[in-house]
Order: structure tokens, then C-alpha cells, then sequence
């Protein structure tokens, strides 16, 4: 499978999960815990891709790139 946008978000998704996890308070993994870890996180840089996360601020990130779909189903950027 060769790369995209699709497959880079749910990369950079499963990756903040994971580092919420692991930074979740002491008492099992509950959603509530899952929050507090990810709330917790402040300033996570992913190689360079920064994320802020916050119990004000649950975005991750604002950044935006334009793309377009062709009709043969590419990604034009």
C-alpha cells in the first residue's frame, strides 16, 4: 500500500493515542484516564510535527494542507 494523507493522519492518530496511554494517571485505562493523559501531553513533537494538546485545547493541530482528488483518484497537491 503506498502512502497518503489517510494513512499519515491515522498514523499521527494512533501514535498520540498511544503516547495518552502512556501518559494516563496511575488506576487502569479508562476513558477518563485516557483524556487526563492526552489532555496532559502539552507540547509533543512527532519528528518534527508538533502537537499541542491541553484540557483547553483538544485540536492536536491546526495545520492544513490543500490537496485535490483527480478523477483518476490521485492526490494533487
Amino acid at each position: 500500500m503506498q502512502a497518503n494523507y489517510s494513512s499519515m493522519e491515522g498514523y499521527i492518530a494512533a501514535r498520540l493515542v498511544t503516547e495518552g496511554l502512556e501518559h494516563k494517571p496511575v488506576g487502569g485505562f479508562t476513558r477518563d484516564n485516557l483524556i487526563r493523559g492526552l489532555e496532559g501531553l502539552g507540547h509533543y513533537s512527532m519528528n518534527g510535527f508538533d502537537l499541542q494538546m491541553s484540557p483547553t485545547d483538544h485540536v492536536a493541530s491546526k495545520f492544513v494542507e490543500l490537496s485535490m482528488l483527480t478523477g483518476d483518484g490521485r492526490v494533487r497537491t
